[in-house]
């Protein structure tokens, strides 16, 4: 199987330098990456607004920003894609700083050799898709305690509503007026029980389209309850 191409957008004001760039990185891993250059920060915000890049090289100086401020904006607009900063100084707070503002890592440019930075490269986006399966398994580890919590918390009010309509409607005659109402009260608490059922049964996560284009979780395809119930019926 043939892996999928690195899509690196790079912002660098210096086109030789850019040039330099994407040469030494071809000479390690030649048709591995593509590499997308822009000497603008403005164009650096429109690409990402436009497409989808694994990792972003980013010079702090360029024609309309510079400093810190470069990388903010980029990071507000990212969507959290890992940044790499190259600064053309071995100044070692410059670097620091940058990681505090969002920054992956940082690299000197006269000391980046080709090997150098794509190892660094690869292990930034490596990083990045750790961080991100641990803040996945995070989120949803909080999903499903929430989610039990409040499946909890509801079954025990409603099984006593369903248990009450069921002692209620013993003591109605068949024909009696509030029969039908109950008997409604009673097929909605089931049904939210089995609701209920489904949130304590949650094992994954899975959405499905709700107003507005607003995703809600989708709790059959979310908990094993189906599948327990065909497993029963074999």
């Amino acid at each position: 199987m043939t892996a999928r191409m690195v899509q690196i957008l790079f912002l660098e004001d210096s086109v030789a330098y850019a040039q330099v760039l994407r040469s030494t990185l071809d000479e390690v891993a030649k048709n591995a990456f593509s590499l997308r250059c822009v000497t603008h920060l403005s164009q650096a915000l429109q690409c990402l607004g436009e497409a989808h890049y694994d990792l972003i090289l980013l010079d702090l100086g360029v024609s309309d920003s510079s400093g810190l401020p470069t990388l903010s904006q980029v990071v507000a607009k990212s969507k959290g894609v890992p940044i790499i900063v190259l600064t053309g100084v071995d100044d070692e707070e410059i670097g620091e700083a940058a990681v505090r503002a969002g920054a992956e890592d940082y690299l000197v440019k006269t000391q980046t050799s080709g090997q150098r930075l794509w190892r660094v490269i690869r292990y930034a986006i490596e990083r990045h898709r750790l961080q991100m399966e641990h803040d996945e398994a995070a989120r949803l580890r909080v999903l499903y305690e929430t989610a039990g919590a409040a499946a909890h918390e509801i079954n025990q009010p409603l099984t006593a509503v369903v248990g009450y309509a069921d002692l209620i409607l013993e003591g109605l005659s068949e024909n009696h007026f509030f029969r039908t109402e109950l008997l409604k009260i009673r097929e909605a608490g089931l049904t939210i029980q089995e609701v209920v059922k489904q949130m304590q049964n949650i094992k994954k996560y899975a959405t499905k389209p709700y107003l507005a284009g607003i995703e809600i979780v989708d709790l059959k395809a979310a908990s094993e309850t189906q599948l327990d119930e065909i497993k029963d019926h074999k």
